[in-house]
């Protein structure tokens, strides 16, 4: 088996995972995700505050931007919880982590960049990484049964180098030989 890695995910694609995600606190999310997203946020924090200078205190806009900030935040929440999954932390470190002054942090910042378990671990199978079957070690047989030496003939008078279409045809007088009551 060959452990691989899918392409990280671009900034559109990450805020719209996020967003799917956005009341999803279990599972897992890799790096590209979460600083992408956390990237939007950033953006979106900008916007925020040039919209509520502009608007002057209108109650409109100050009440639909309460609402997209808190619903962005709130995906923020739930992805950074996704993302200490990732590395195998629980929610409760991330939790923690928050309070610890300058420490905490410092440590917050670094499991956030650190990469993803490749295999599963609690939380979960690895968004980034995925397992490939290896077939470069039997490719010394080009023949169909060659490619696939781990198959072992069931009856033994059944030719290994039999054509695997030819094993399929029974007649009528093999069919009497098949042991009845297995299912």
């Amino acid at each position: 088996m060959i452990i691989k890695a899918k392409p990280p995910l671009t900034f559109k694609e990450a805020v719209i995972e996020c967003f799917k995600k956005i009341i999803k606190f279990s599972g897992r999310s890799r790096r590209s995700e979460y600083w992408n997203y956390f990237l939007f946020f950033l953006i979106y924090i900008i916007v925020f505050h040039i919209m509520m200078y502009w608007s002057k205190g209108n109650a409109n806009v100050i009440i639909i931007q309460s609402f997209l900030l808190t619903f962005t935040f709130i995906a923020l929440i739930s992805v950074s919880i996704r993302r200490f999954h990732d590395v195998g932390k629980s929610e409760i470190q991330l939790i923690v982590l928050g309070f610890i002054p300058i420490i905490g942090q410092i440590n917050f910042i670094k499991i956030l960049l650190q990469d993803s378990e490749k295999k599963r671990n609690k939380y979960g199978y690895s968004p980034k990484y995925y397992e490939v079957f290896d077939n470069s070690v039997n490719n010394n047989n080009n023949d169909q049964l060659g490619q696939m030496n781990m198959l072992q003939p069931i009856d033994p008078q059944i030719d290994p180098n039999m054509n695997p279409s030819e094993m399929m045809q029974i007649n009528d007088a093999q069919m009497g030989q098949i042991p009845q009551g297995i299912s």
